[in-house]
């Protein structure tokens, strides 16, 4: 119940509701989610709870009151969500908007995808002495339906620098551009780190004997451990300097099968692009522009079957575990962002990479940030994002 002595108590969130009580002077801004306004605006000025999921009454020194019940009449205001509204509320986005405001997380999310780039060059540059050369392939299915044409896999990477270079220039024409980056960053982190894993514990045999793989190290003799660090590191650097592509000759290691790379890369890309940019557009040519990235992801998956880049296997579990981290990833930053009480993501804790992510979205949680499509040029000058 809210008494009288509650005439100040509000929830904060950006999206607005105004809830009148009847006789008094002030408004509650509700938790979005917790009451529907289309639902009960005009049910005789109750507030009907839905999906079990209660408001939280929040009073001025900040303690969270009993969960919002109310049996008093109510005016129900529904106001449409615009910076124009927030500009005029207490609460402004734009100090979040800064690079110097989002810079420890940014370059959290950026180290986080440095590491684990560079540990999947670095299994990749330990299994290459594992992988069984002399055995043939594994039977395939789009091995035995697919011609096989070896220079497809350049137009797979070609698609997947044209790819990468749309979605980088996507997010710093958004408003929310350091809020997608260290998103893009830190997600690509997770799904290298797996990839990285996944690489170490099973090896395959070449998928194409035709691809050029560097010579092996000679089995009969014993190397000592620190010339095996300065194989690896020279490895390591010979590969980073190729981006993971063969394109440019410099991946010329084997034995990074499972899973692909390449998908990812295409998969996260489109994801993210029509996250943030192409979804809900009623624009003919945003619809159009979103057929033709889903027709290269598409295209650049089918190369790599043709080339014999990958198993299909490698294709499938790389698709399904870059669409699950991405749509998890943005689940639990939709769930966390909508919660008053902490114990509400005890369930959400349980993910392995919940703290870091708390970090990086430390401020769209607190503040109950949501990220929209919206563009503008960058201004540097003012140190915008």
């Amino acid at each position: 119940m809210v008494s009288s002595t509650e005439n100040k108590c509000h929830i904060e969130e950006v999206k607005r509701t105004k809830l009148y009580l009847k006789n008094q002077h002030h408004y509650i801004d509700h938790h979005m989610g917790a009451i529907d306004p289309r639902k009960n605006s005009a049910m005789n000025g109750k507030i009907k709870l839905v999906d079990d999921h209660p408001a939280v009454i929040k009073n001025q020194q900040g303690k969270f009151e009993s969960p919002l019940n109310i049996d008093d009449d109510i005016i129900i205001e529904t106001i449409p969500f615009n910076h124009s509204n927030l500009s005029n509320q207490s609460f402004s986005i734009e100090p979040y908007l800064t690079i110097t405001a989002s810079l420890p997380q940014l370059s959290i999310a950026a180290l986080c995808l440095v590491i684990s780039v560079l540990f999947n060059l670095t299994i990749l540059a330990v299994i290459h002495e594992r992988v069984p050369r002399s055995q043939p392939p594994l039977p395939d299915v789009a091995f035995s339906l697919l011609p096989k044409i070896d220079h497809a896999l350049d137009i797979s990477e070609y698609i997947i620098l044209f790819m990468v270079t749309s979605t980088l220039t996507m997010s710093l024409l958004h408003y929310y551009r350091t809020f997608i980056l260290r998103r893009l960053f830190f997600i690509m982190s997770i799904l290298y780190l797996l990839r990285a894993i996944s690489m170490a514990v099973t090896q395959v045999p070449i998928a194409n004997q035709q691809y050029y793989c560097s010579p092996q190290l000679n089995n009969t003799e014993t190397i000592q451990w620190n010339r095996m660090i300065e194989i690896i590191i020279s490895r390591v650097s010979h590969m980073s300097l190729g981006m993971g592509l063969s394109v440019n000759g410099r991946h010329s290691f084997c034995g990074d099968y499972i899973f692909s790379g390449h998908t990812v890369m295409m998969v996260t890309t489109f994801l993210f692009m029509n996250e943030y940019w192409l979804k809900n557009r009623k624009n003919i040519i945003y619809r159009l522009l979103k057929y033709v990235y889903f027709l290269l992801v598409c295209i650049g998956i089918l190369c790599i079957l043709i080339s014999r880049g990958h198993y299909m296997v490698d294709i499938i579990i790389a698709y399904y575990i870059a669409t699950r981290v991405f749509m998890i990833y943005h689940c639990v930053c939709d769930n966390v962002t909508q919660m008053e009480e902490i114990k509400s993501t005890k369930r959400l804790k349980t993910i392995w990479w919940y703290n870091l992510f708390s970090y990086i979205e430390n401020d769209t949680i607190k503040h109950r940030i949501d990220v929209e499509n919206r563009f503008d040029l960058p201004n540097w000058s003012q140190s915008k994002r």
